[in-house]
């Protein structure tokens, strides 16, 4: 039996027009989108090298994966 949570589905269309409609690229607002949805997992974890770890290859896989 799963004892976690999954979130998966589209990018928030809303969220996405605000920060076109403030001159941000999709791509750019993209990955805005998710960095801040995984932020709060992120920010749980102590190891503050690990977490920049984790924050560079997040930042760096959204730049090679930007459309």
């Amino acid at each position: 039996k799963c004892s976690h949570g999954s979130t998966t589905g589209a990018i928030d269309e809303t969220a996405l027009f605000y920060l076109r409609s403030r001159g941000v690229t999709r791509e750019d607002a993209v990955a805005l989108l998710v960095l801040s949805f995984l932020a709060d997992a992120i920010d749980e974890i102590e190891d503050e090298g690990l977490k920049d770890e984790i924050v560079a290859r997040l930042e760096a896989w959204l730049s090679r994966h930007r459309g």
